[in-house]
């Protein structure tokens, strides 16, 4: 009896001993093959539009190393600019078993964490991401979000400068806000504000939203003499960054962007990063939070590069020579 007893102690010890191993086996790939890991993205534009931004993450994953099929699955989820869209477009990530969502904008972002307070966020573009109480400080975010911020100190005030060099007469200037958070707005009007008073021009601000009536701010804009606008960081829905680009067109009004798609859609100029190249950026940040990193312990990055885009065929519209310094400076000039 006391055999069979030790007996039986002994094979439940080497069952016990051999629960971690079987646990472990469930967990990896037969074979010697590695993880497939499920990761979402997120974005506003339709596919036309979001395929650039998505073909430089899959860039970014493949120069580290990941083949698609094989060791990751990217599960895309586009709102088709109808950001109502995006509750439901996280829930079914949330199905898929994604382990992270990229986010290809704050709203975006703010979705995810609405939705899944516990799902983790790598935010490719956005500005002011500690600001809309996505991160704790860029140094240390300390929740489930990380990525690249926007907010570069010196980037509105350099487009400002940048409007007024291509119409020195420059006096009165609106200023479009598409900033998802207040605070967000606040940062870049006042750094607007300064260097206006440095180069003598006033500001007038506008806040708008996808769900703005732009008629009213156009007309707005018209009454108060506005003779150049500045359209800050802040994603809009591509039919209303249309809307704005023949306004202006329209009123013969030069305007600057944050964004280069205001241009390509017939806008005057640009200053900002390169958009989709915010996504191969992002892929690093993927590939540490895969490895085992917390996205609470990677600081916020800012873009290293920012580049300057024209487009000389919306200036002979306005009645405006593109002076050779500017030329020179620009990335792109559309003709």
């Amino acid at each position: 009896m006391k055999s069979e007893l030790r007996l039986s102690f002994l094979c439940a010890l080497a069952l016990a001993g051999a629960l971690p191993n079987l646990s472990l086996s469930q967990q990896q790939p037969a074979n010697g093959q590695s993880a497939v890991h499920r990761i979402g993205f997120l974005g506003l534009r339709p596919m036309p539009e979001s395929e650039p931004a998505i073909r430089q993450l899959r860039a970014g994953l493949q120069g580290l190393g990941y083949v698609e099929g094989k060791n990751y699955v990217l599960e895309i989820r586009l709102a088709d600019d109808n950001a109502s869209r995006y509750p439901a477009l996280v829930r079914e990530l949330t199905k898929a078993n994604v382990k992270m969502i990229v986010a290809a904008s704050i709203p975006a972002a703010v979705a995810i964490h609405k939705e899944n307070p516990l799902m983790t966020i790598v935010i490719a573009q956005g500005p002011d991401i500690v600001g809309n109480k996505l991160a704790d400080s860029a140094e240390r975010p300390g929740g489930v979000a990380t990525g690249l911020e926007e907010l570069k100190p010196g980037n509105t005030g350099r487009r400002l400068r940048l409007l007024k060099q291509v119409r020195p007469s420059l006096s009165r200037v609106a200023v479009l806000s598409p900033a998802p958070s207040e605070n967000g707005h606040v940062v870049q009007y006042r750094e607007a504000e300064q260097t206006a008073a440095a180069i003598g021009v006033s500001l007038r601000s506008y806040r708008v939203s996808a769900t703005s009536d732009f008629d009213k701010v156009f007309d707005a804009i018209t009454s108060d003499g506005a003779e150049g606008m500045v359209v800050f960081n802040g994603l809009l829905p591509s039919p209303i960054q249309r809307r704005i680009v023949e306004f202006a067109a329209q009123r013969r009004v030069p305007t600057i962007y944050a964004s280069e798609q205001f241009v390509v859609a017939g806008g005057l100029m640009s200053y900002g990063a390169d958009q989709p190249g915010r996504f191969r950026l992002a892929a690093p940040i993927v590939d540490k939070i895969l490895k085992g990193a917390k996205p609470g312990d990677l600081p916020l990055i800012y873009d290293a590069q920012l580049r300057l885009f024209l487009n000389a065929r919306a200036a002979e519209k306005l009645g405006i020579t593109l002076p050779q310094s500017l030329l020179a400076e620009a990335h792109t000039v559309l003709n």
